[in-house]
């Protein structure tokens, strides 16, 4: 989903360029403004005239209500989704092979946007970068409106590291937004998903290793669900190092770091826990694959 489809895109451009032409004879914002197709527009004009749309969505109500470009019944529809928007400065960066632009503004959320004609990162010089912006629904979508401001400002480590703890905390709380379209609500995840987001990497368990010591002085339950992810962060160097001492392939079952069972099948591994542990701990194991061509 990095952009929209070419008939999205100029279906996009046929209505928001309609709505601008319409904002400028409204407010007489740009002298000489011509049609979309008598002239060019310059960039600045139409940052201009679309921040004056978006801080006055009544235009929006107008322009649909009056329908000066003569849209269809469904063209109409995609104007009236425009009156849902979020405005304002984000950082722009990729995850999971997404473009996330994460706004800090009032409450912590992240977006899932696609481009329109271009994709998103190949219109950024580097990421993470600041940029202004309006993002409008798109059919199940989320795009900008057409124009957006780039502040050229390098960001060191210690702000990168902030960053991605905040973001990972919004992902927590809203998930990433990936639609206007419906009400955003926060997510209430369970103490069990809230502990293994926290200590699903080394960054996230530093920065929120209080939360982690809280909820598990509450809960001593969940103490299996710790050991059992602190294992799995260790299986990239456990298999490094079975690697160089050229260890065969099996499964294995790690506890934190130690390495506390082996066999040839998962469930010999399985079979091997209940001999050497209790039956309310076995869930604290963490069984992984290691595979020769690994070395």
């Amino acid at each position: 989903m990095a952009t929209l489809t070419k008939p999205e895109a100029e279906l996009f451009y046929k209505i928001m360029n309609s709505l601008i032409y319409f904002a400028n004879s409204r407010f007489k914002l740009v002298d000489n403004f011509p049609k979309s197709k008598e002239g060019v527009w310059m960039e600045e004009d139409i940052q201009k005239i679309t921040e004056k749309i978006f801080s006055k969505p009544e235009i929006i109500v107008s322009f649909y209500s009056e329908n000066p470009a003569m849209l269809d019944k469904e063209e109409i529809e995609i104007v009236k989704t425009w009156k849902t928007f979020v405005k304002g400065k984000f950082m722009v960066f990729t995850n999971a092979g997404k473009t996330i632009f994460f706004s800090s503004e009032n409450e912590p959320k992240s977006y899932e946007v696609c481009g329109i004609y271009d994709n998103i990162l190949d219109l950024i010089p580097f990421e993470p970068i600041m940029i202004e912006t309006i993002l409008v629904p798109s059919r199940g979508k989320i795009i900008y409106a057409g124009y957006f401001r780039l502040f050229n400002i390098s960001f060191g480590g210690g702000y990168k590291q902030g960053l991605k703890a905040d973001f990972e905390k919004s992902k927590l709380k809203y998930g990433i937004i990936s639609s206007l379209d419906l009400p955003i609500e926060e997510k209430k995840p369970s103490e069990e998903d809230t502990l293994r987001f926290y200590l699903k990497s080394k960054n996230n368990r530093e920065e929120f290793w209080e939360e982690i010591e809280e909820i598990l002085e509450k809960n001593s339950s969940l103490k299996n669900v710790y050991h059992n992810e602190i294992g799995k962060s260790y299986v990239r160097e456990v298999k490094k190092t079975f690697s160089d001492i050229s260890i065969k392939e099996g499964y294995f079952a790690i506890v934190n770091s130690q390495v506390i069972a082996s066999g040839k099948s998962e469930n010999e591994v399985k079979e091997r826990l209940k001999e050497i542990l209790p039956e309310d701990k076995i869930s604290s194991a963490y069984i992984f694959k290691y595979e020769e061509k690994e070395k």
